[in-house]
């Protein structure tokens, strides 16, 4: 068994903001008020909860990926974890941020911010995916890539750079263009869908001639 380290002080701080944010919202807001936590396409809002219950949501979530990540690297060693740890804790942050302004009554271009926050996420996965070897959990998964290392390299190399390029993409259009809420999921989904398919063609395709 690995022992690879995971848990750190920025991760614990990341954690640690997250609750002081749920702490001022229980300061400030009315506990029984209706606060937005879920939006549509449309950036409308569609479902709300009471502020006791909604601000519960960023350290629930940050709680139960810290402790999915820990058990992670009790298993698996890779440069990869603690950085992506790191990137779902800062999501965390921003889930809480956003239930606290809504909650005080600010508009918030909702699917914006989430499109440039997945852009990101994007961007740190395909940086790390190069550097992956196989194994259980991260990294492009297929019967051939794991039973193959060659295979495995070059096609988490070219899922890569797709990757950091679809989310560079997401995230400088959501950052610049003002448009509709819709249109930044459409990029969104858009982008994610020709990575998954065409890396998959790729990598089959490369198992192929391999063989």
């Amino acid at each position: 068994m690995t022992t690879n380290k995971v848990l750190t002080r920025i991760h614990f701080a990341q954690i640690l903001i997250t609750c002081v944010i749920a702490g001022i919202g229980y300061l400030m807001l009315d506990q029984n008020q209706m606060v937005p936590i879920h939006w549509n396409i449309w950036g409308e809002v569609d479902n709300q909860w009471p502020a006791k219950w909604a601000l519960l949501i960023g350290p629930t979530f940050a709680i139960v990926f810290l402790g999915i990540f820990a058990a992670i690297g009790t298993k698996e060693e890779g440069s990869w974890l603690p950085p992506l740890t790191s990137t779902i804790l800062a999501l965390a942050i921003l889930i809480e941020a956003i239930i606290l302004l809504s909650g005080q009554g600010a508009e918030l271009n909702v699917p914006r911010l989430v499109t440039i926050a997945v852009g990101l996420l994007l961007i740190v996965v395909g940086n790390y995916l190069p550097k992956s070897q196989p194994n259980k959990t991260f990294g492009i998964r297929f019967p051939w890539t794991l039973n193959n290392p060659k295979v495995w390299a070059r096609t988490n190399l070219f899922a890569g750079w797709f990757f950091m390029l679809v989310g560079a993409v997401c995230a400088l259009f959501a950052a610049v263009l003002n448009v509709a809420a819709s249109i930044y999921f459409a990029i969104l989904i858009a982008g994610v869908l020709a990575a998954i398919i065409i890396i998959s063609v790729y990598s089959y395709q490369l198992s192929k001639s391999a063989s």
